[in-house]
């Protein structure tokens, strides 16, 4: 067959079969070996998901350091996925020493890909300066770049930016928008802060009512910061 061929995206989905139990018993050992034969062809893909076995631990003991090697495999193909993965490692420490400077500019590239996270991670390390130095117009760029995107992250930090006065003039009718947009996402602590805002008749006409109702969405789903 095509795998045995040495077929690489055949070999891939032969893992799958392994790893989920389509048409053949579950076998975590059979899903790791195809899976790395794919990945030693340099398919991007599998060296992408077999970062992930390594780093969960799906055929034994976790391994970030494989899983950092695989991930970079990946990535340096121009993989987003992989390069958000990587990127995510050197901002953890995890399977390779901490490194936001490297982490900073994983993350880049796959946000210029377009990946939502990244580009929402993006911002954040330049509020903050974080592996970069601090530019709040580039750090407002990047919130908005993952917000049109429909990222509930970057759409609460966009809110909180507006809220507090961090590195733009307060306003409070902005930060409700983007609160707003985020809750709607069902972001809690935006649902939260828009519940606030209704209380007190901040950026928003006082309602009750609608602070109740924002506070009930949250409330319901138990979030921590109760």
């Amino acid at each position: 067959m095509a795998a045995e061929q040495g077929e690489a995206r055949a070999q891939l989905n032969l893992r799958d079969c392994y790893e989920y139990g389509y048409g053949v018993d579950k076998d975590p050992g059979q899903a790791l070996t195809w899976l790395q034969l794919a990945a030693a062809q340099g398919y991007a893909l599998a060296q992408l998901e077999l970062g992930f076995f390594y780093r969960r631990g799906d055929a034994g003991e976790k391994n970030k350091k494989q899983a950092a090697y695989w991930f970079r495999k990946a990535a340096e193909q121009g993989d987003e996925n992989a390069q958000h993965a990587l990127g995510f490692c050197y901002q953890m420490g995890s399977g390779v020493e901490q490194n936001l400077e490297k982490a900073f500019c994983w993350y880049r590239k796959a946000a210029e890909q377009g990946h939502s996270m990244c580009q929402a991670s993006l911002g954040t390390m330049y509020e903050f300066g974080e592996g970069v130095e601090r530019d709040q117009k580039q750090a407002e760029f990047w919130y908005q770049k993952a917000a049109e995107q429909d990222n509930a992250d970057a759409r609460y930090l966009l809110g909180e930016r507006f809220y507090l006065g961090q590195g733009v003039d307060p306003d409070d009718s902005i930060a409700a928008y983007w609160y707003r947009s985020a809750a709607e996402l069902g972001d809690q602590l935006s649902q939260l802060r828009l519940s606030e805002l209704y209380e007190a008749g901040r950026g928003v006409r006082k309602s009750e009512a609608d602070a109740w109702k924002w506070f009930h969405l949250e409330a319901k789903k138990g979030d921590s910061v109760l």
